[in-house]
């Protein structure tokens, strides 16, 4: 896994990434890596309505609707949620929205992402 450097003649903390996922089309969820990463920063932007939920889970697999997240970001309505900052993931990275904050109830299909991660 990669880790920060700062750059002292630019003034700047470089965060070097191995990829840059996005959906395809608007989507509910993500498999973002089904193995360890550094999940360093991820955008998700939704039309919905509502407010819904951002999570994001440490699982390599997609998780059952109940599943309880390691972060979870509120999403506006008709707005975006940014994670700007790193977490070490040890199993993988799944991201999805969510009706609910507390566990995964996963809604619809309404949100486009980006995420960039290091392996």
């Amino acid at each position: 896994m990669a880790l920060d450097t700062y750059n002292f003649e630019k003034g700047l903390l470089e965060t070097p990434v191995d990829s840059q996922l996005t959906s395809d089309a608007a989507t509910a969820a993500l498999q973002v890596s089904t193995d360890g990463c550094v999940l360093h920063s991820l955008i998700v932007s939704s039309d919905l309505g509502t407010l819904q939920w951002l999570q994001i889970h440490d699982l390599a697999t997609t998780p059952a609707n109940g599943a309880v997240p390691l972060i979870c970001i509120p999403i506006p309505v008709n707005g975006h949620a940014v994670l700007d900052f790193p977490i070490a993931l040890q199993n993988g990275c799944y991201v999805c929205n969510s009706t609910t904050h507390d566990t995964k109830t996963l809604g619809a299909a309404n949100c486009l992402v980006i995420a960039n991660i290091a392996e």
